[in-house]
């Protein structure tokens, strides 16, 4: 991305000129390849991302497996990413670039100038927020009334995962690559 791509994203994301360019002066520019690690797990994010171009996909794990919590796509806040850095507490998250994505990186403590000093700064982070309850209530309902062979066709649907593997696929899905090649059979026979 130029230097003029990003500040456009940034007035786009914060709908302020001013506030878009003392952003701009703060924060840094990081670029990463499909499948780069953005963020590690329990590391200590010391920067509020913001998502500029591409896509990244944030994984949990428990008891020796992962599974995909969400993931981001272009011009995006990682709300997270704030609420982590501000409580400086580790992050239970590993970030995984799904695509190439551009990310902008601004210190967490250059955050709290911009909300004293541009109250508007939060109509986005509010903005996003509710993004996040309404994606969460849909995983939700998804994961309870939906059965793995209509996750599937939702989760194919999404450019981003067209290209990955079975066992990525399965990964992502938190069950086994051969359930999903079964799945997929099916599915493609049925179409």
């Amino acid at each position: 991305m130029t230097e003029q791509q990003i500040k456009n994203a940034l007035v786009h994301l914060f709908k302020n000129k001013t506030l878009a360019e003392s952003i701009f002066r703060s924060g840094v520019v990081a670029s990463f390849s499909r499948g780069d690690i953005v963020a590690k797990y329990d590391s200590l994010l010391s920067c509020f991302l913001m998502l500029l171009d591409g896509s990244v996909n944030f994984y949990v794990k428990q008891d020796g497996k992962e599974i995909l919590a969400y993931s981001l796509k272009n011009e995006t806040l990682c709300l997270s990413s704030f609420e982590f850095g501000l409580q400086k507490r580790p992050s239970p998250f590993q970030i995984i670039s799904n695509l190439d994505c551009v990310l902008f990186r601004i210190p967490i403590d250059k955050m709290t100038e911009f909300l004293n000093a541009y109250p508007e700064f939060m109509i986005p982070l509010f903005s996003e927020y509710a993004k996040c309850q309404n994606v969460l209530v849909e995983s939700y309902k998804t994961l309870a009334f939906s059965n793995l062979e209509s996750r599937l066709r939702v989760f194919l649907e999404d450019d981003a995962n067209r290209n990955k593997t079975h066992q990525e696929l399965a990964n992502d899905l938190g069950t086994a690559r051969e359930v999903v090649t079964r799945l997929i059979k099916k599915i493609y026979a049925s179409n």
